[in-house]
């Protein structure tokens, strides 16, 4: 349940549970004017790592879900009714889900938003460049990333965490939510997009599906497919540090994104 003082502060009627995640629980509720709104509480009190995802949705405006107020740990945004881009993906229609995920992209970074204030790319990588021993792949996947930025490229406004089921239909248009808000380079944008979306595993980890996304989302990106693919590997390294586990759909897709350059 909310805390008395939650309900006090963004002046919610009623509230249900709608997801509870390793970083933050979410719930779907109806405030004082008698709308639905979403209420995303971090459990750590400076919000881990979308410390500054709110800051970036607030700057990118329509094209990302309404950010009505916020304090401390807790988040009230906007009630987002309709399927996201996984949904669409998962009812047999993942190439158009593809497609469009690359046009939402195209359209973000044609925005140039700034990317004051948000976290440094170097300083969200931090975690794997701290890999000091055990894996292999990981202390290749740490090199690589050093490599990628020893020749960064332009530092632009990021969502940090572009994927499927990040993206929403909302009053017709597909709008953003959850960003890191990172500010980096524009190759890493949709570094994480190849790992999902999650429930159509062999869709995710197939060589042509891979194919097809360095294409399409290169493109998206005015970006060569074999820094993306160096950017998603270095993406999956990253997440297996904070997992503690690589999960194997992850390491058939780094297999094929390191034998793509």
């Amino acid at each position: 349940m909310l805390e008395a003082s939650v309900l006090d502060r963004f002046r919610i009627v009623s509230h249900v549970l709608y997801d509870d995640r390793p970083s933050a629980t979410v719930w779907k509720v109806v405030v004082q004017d008698g709308s639905n709104a979403a209420l995303k509480v971090y459990k750590q009190a400076g919000r881990g790592n979308e410390a500054t995802g709110v800051r970036y949705l607030e700057r990118m405006g329509p094209l990302a879900v309404g950010i009505r107020d916020q304090a401390g740990a807790a988040v009230l945004m906007d009630w987002l009714e309709g399927p996201t881009l996984g949904d669409v993906a998962r009812a047999g229609e993942a190439d158009r889900a593809d497609a469009i995920l690359a046009e939402v992209a195209r359209n973000l970074l044609r925005t140039e938003i700034c990317a004051s204030g948000l976290t440094p790319l170097h300083h969200f990588l931090s975690p794997l460049a701290d890999i000091a021993s055990g894996d292999s792949t990981l202390k290749y996947l740490a090199e690589l990333a050093a490599q990628l930025q020893n020749d960064p490229g332009t530092e632009i406004a990021l969502h940090g965490d572009l994927h499927h089921d990040n993206i929403c239909l909302h009053n017709g248009e597909w709008v953003v939510f959850d960003a890191k808000g990172i500010a980096g380079v524009r190759a890493y944008e949709l570094a994480n997009a190849f790992r999902h979306p999650r429930g159509i595993p062999d869709h995710v980890s197939a060589p042509d599906v891979i194919a097809r996304r360095l294409d399409i989302w290169g493109r998206a990106l005015v970006v060569a497919p074999e820094k993306i693919a160096k950017w998603a590997a270095v993406k999956i390294g990253l997440s297996a540090v904070w997992a503690g586990k690589m999960p194997e759909q992850d390491r058939r897709i780094l297999d094929i994104l390191l034998a793509a350059y």
